[in-house]
């Protein structure tokens, strides 16, 4: 018997981009690349001084967010480090282009018990039999700590 296909939960990253404090502009997007800059053809327009037309690439992942610098004038700095190659972006880290900031949030979405963010989690979980689904071996009381009498 097939089991029906699951539907997984595509994660959405929030972009804040603020000078000064002050909040410019505030977007939601999924996994891919996005141009920024301040040219018409940019996926996120920011109108900052020091900001190029095609400034930086973010790429957004399932897991993680990079930037890579697309030969602007006045530079992509994390955490106050210039960056010449695509850089890792962690959480609580902010990104600077002229006097832009930028900040990457991963938002959290409600979820159903069998729905997973991870892609090779909703993978194995398609591939088990729902019994085994059901089942929790490693629950707190398991049969192992019952016969180390814990």
């Amino acid at each position: 018997m097939r089991t029906p296909a699951m539907n997984m939960l595509v994660p959405e990253t929030e972009i804040i981009i603020s000078r000064n404090g002050a909040e410019l502009a505030r977007t939601t997007v999924r996994p891919g690349d996005y141009v920024i800059g301040s040219g018409k053809d940019a996926d996120i327009v920011v109108k900052c001084a020091g900001v190029s037309g095609r400034h930086a690439r973010i790429t957004v992942n399932f897991n993680e967010h990079f930037i890579e610098d697309l030969g602007s004038q006045t530079g992509v700095f994390v955490n106050g480090r210039t960056i010449v190659d695509c850089v890792r972006v962690w959480p609580n880290q902010k990104v600077q282009i002229g006097e832009a900031v930028i900040e990457m949030h991963r938002l959290r979405e409600q979820q159903d018990g069998d729905l997973s963010l991870a892609p090779q989690i909703a993978t194995v979980r398609r591939a088990l039999p729902e019994e085994f689904r059901r089942e929790r071996k490693y629950g707190a009381k398991s049969r192992w700590s019952n016969a180390a009498g814990r």
